[in-house]
């Protein structure tokens, strides 16, 4: 944590509030004013072919454990299925543009800009290809507001470093000429990071602990 940061109030899940949970290709809880273990990766980060096997692998775990799922079950997925991607991740496949000094600077500013007014920071890094945060939602701000700002301002200012656009560039043209077979009028996309992210209402102090060691010890990788 950087040492002029505020330490982190941090606020776990409480069983009898409401949540809200919406689901896309992943499942999200929101709940309001709580603190997330949040992961988001770049675009070209995980390899289609993988991404697809594990997708239909957690479509037929979730087939098999209908509504409501048990905290019990929620944890095996995570384990099953997070985890995987979590050493996917750490694998360093696609342009790994965020170990471009300018790139990690660019997202690690845009996470520090709102801090300690919409949400606050505690544990954080910014790896090759990958994001983890802990976050904290404030004075009524929701997570996927918070996040969609982040990743809007910092995909517009990645794409005009050179060096990133270089990198993303064979992604950039081989996702163009699909969309172009069926819609030639459609405009040339560049994307930066996937749509979709992972996030984890973190349930207890002891919880914290373990989250906050697995960044550390990314953290401690870059360096190593």
């Amino acid at each position: 944590m950087d040492p002029d940061q505020a330490e982190l109030k941090a606020t776990f899940l409480d069983p009898h509030a409401p949540v809200v949970i919406t689901q896309a290709n992943l499942p999200h809880w929101h709940q309001a004013d709580a603190t997330y273990f949040l992961t988001f990766r770049l675009v070209d980060s995980l390899p289609k072919e993988k991404l697809e096997q594990l997708t239909q692998e957690r479509d037929d775990w979730l087939a098999t454990h209908p509504e409501p799922i048990s905290e019990v079950d929620w944890a095996e997925y995570h384990r099953r299925f997070s985890a995987t991607i979590e050493h996917w991740l750490d694998q360093g496949s696609g342009s790994c543009v965020l170990d471009l000094p300018q790139c990690r600077q660019i997202v690690e500013d845009a996470l520090r800009y709102f801090d300690g007014q919409r949400y606050q920071l505690g544990e954080l890094v910014v790896a090759a290809n990958h994001v983890h945060v802990i976050v904290r939602t404030r004075n009524g701000h929701d997570l996927s507001e918070i996040l969609h700002s982040w990743k809007g301002f910092t995909s517009k200012e990645i794409s005009k470093v050179e060096a990133a656009s270089r990198r993303f560039y064979p992604f950039w043209t081989q996702l163009n000429a699909r969309r172009q077979t069926s819609v030639k009028s459609r405009p040339y996309q560049r994307p930066v990071w996937q749509k979709e992210s992972y996030d984890h209402i973190v349930r207890s102090p002891e919880a914290l602990c373990k989250i906050e060691e697995y960044i550390r010890d990314h953290d401690r990788s870059r360096w190593s």
